[in-house]
């Protein structure tokens, strides 16, 4: 299932202060971001896998990408993410518009190497023509401590779509992600932002199997929770908030829910209610003692 999400630019720049990123001078080091993808012609109502690669010579760990696909003949159908070298995703990659897909994540210990795998994007041909996917942002950061920009080249990849040829479809790919057993492993943890004066939740959530297909989160201020909402990293809380639970869905639509409490938040808030009735149960008991007291006295 598809989902869409509005990036908040406060959120992206938070995400990447939580990767150490200053956003600081460009250096010599070159990445090459590129697609492999079908060899052939393609039918329409074929269906194809396109994978996003990324070739390094020096260690990065985090990217921010937008991919382009012409939306006339090409449909998206889900994303893969499973075994991708981004390991800390800012969110789920996602539809930005139609036409347009966000990719912004971390890589925890850093890559360096050839035929890095960032994502797999599943398309279904839908009209006859030329159809090319292209990057039309690149933002790649060395692992330096710096967040220095590295310089990255692209290349897009064009595909055929032709009536007549062979239609190919991604049920064995399909097949091969039902078979994950194995539900998500989700962390969080809560964090205070001085800057911004605000309570922030970091999460991360993985699946080796078969990928992650959404992430969402709701919360406890008083006794129920809030409905589930999607979920972007890092995400801003209210105060108040005592209880978060954080749900994450893979692609064979097996699920895991982390819960972090904060019961002193809960406390805190009826402490006053709580006094008042201490203070009201002992006035009454004192009322109660005085007047067996004087019926005592008058006997």
């Amino acid at each position: 299932m598809l989902f869409k999400i509005k990036f908040n630019s406060f959120v992206k720049i938070s995400f990447f202060i939580l990767l150490f990123l200053l956003f600081s001078k460009t250096s010599f080091a070159m990445s090459n971001l590129y697609f492999t993808g079908p060899s052939s012609s393609i039918s329409p109502g074929g269906e194809f896998v396109v994978e996003v690669k990324l070739d390094a010579t020096s260690k990065i760990n985090a990217l921010d990408l937008k991919i382009n696909y012409n939306k006339n003949n090409l449909k998206l159908l889900n994303f893969n993410n499973a075994n991708s070298i981004v390991d800390f995703w800012q969110s789920e990659p996602s539809l930005v518009k139609d036409g347009e897909i966000q990719i912004s994540g971390g890589i925890l210990s850093g890559y360096e190497g050839k035929a890095g795998n960032i994502l797999k994007i599943y398309f279904k041909a839908i009209s006859v023509g030329k159809s090319e996917i292209s990057f039309t942002q690149k933002n790649v950061y060395l692992a330096d401590g710096k967040g220095t920009a590295d310089v990255s080249k692209s290349s897009a990849i064009t595909l055929s779509i032709v009536e007549n040829a062979k239609v190919v479809t991604l049920e064995k790919e399909k097949e091969e992600l039902l078979k994950d057993t194995t539900p998500p492993v989700v962390s969080l943890t809560t964090v205070r932002n001085p800057n911004e004066n605000n309570n922030l939740v970091v999460f991360n959530a993985i699946d080796k199997e078969s990928g992650i297909k959404e992430t969402q989160i709701r919360y406890k201020k008083y006794f129920s929770f809030s409905p589930w909402v999607e979920a972007q990293n890092p995400v801003v809380y209210e105060k108040g908030i005592w209880q978060i639970e954080l749900r994450a869905v893979n692609n064979a639509d097996l699920e895991s829910i982390n819960t972090i409490k904060m019961p002193m938040r809960l406390f805190s808030k009826f402490i006053f209610i709580f006094l008042l009735i201490v203070f009201l149960v002992l006035l009454i008991w004192k009322v109660i003692r005085y007047n067996k007291d004087k019926l005592k006295l008058r006997i």
